[in-house]
């Protein structure tokens, strides 16, 4: 684990990194075939959108949330994993994709390139302006600043790595 003078510290270089694996996506191509799981480029992108927009505050979880139903057992397992720098495993499920085809809103991989960096200047720009909020996260459940990295840097990676974009 490593360990920051201070939180914006932590953000700031979480930050960097993602911005340096951004090129990458000149290399993903609507026919690039992922190393494990069923997304396509354009659906993987277009789920990482998401969960950066709910990040971002662009986009709330509607209803209940799977959160909601999560007994205090399973709300410490969440936390823990929310807390933790490792990777993602691979084919590790997302309660809100099981058993249903990932339906893209974009009428292209480039339109959902735009789409995605749009998202994550503004959930950026989000931060930086509320770096005291805190966002419900739908299966994770709410989420201060510092968690929001922690995970979409270990979400992005864990994609970005599952087309081969990064190692």
């Amino acid at each position: 684990m490593t360990f920051f003078a201070n939180t914006m510290e932590y953000t700031e270089k979480r930050e960097a990194e993602i911005k340096a694996w951004l090129p990458a996506l000149s290399n993903l191509q609507p026919d690039t075939v992922p190393l494990w799981g069923v997304l396509s480029a354009q659906a993987m992108l277009e789920h990482l959108t998401l969960g950066i927009k709910i990040g971002n505050g662009s986009l709330a979880p509607r209803g209940a949330t799977p959160y909601d139903g999560y007994d205090e057992v399973r709300k410490r397992q969440v936390a823990i994993f929310v807390a933790s720098e490792a990777p993602f495993a691979r084919n590790i499920m997302n309660p809100l994709m099981q058993d249903k085809p990932f339906q893209t809103r974009k009428p292209d991989l480039e339109a959902a390139k735009d789409w995605f960096t749009e998202e994550l200047s503004l959930f950026f720009q989000y931060w930086k302006e509320n770096p005291e909020a805190t966002r419900l996260h739908p299966t994770l459940g709410p989420l201060q600043r510092d968690d929001w990295y922690r995970f979409e840097y270990r979400h992005i990676m864990h994609h970005f790595g599952q087309f081969g974009l990064i190692k």
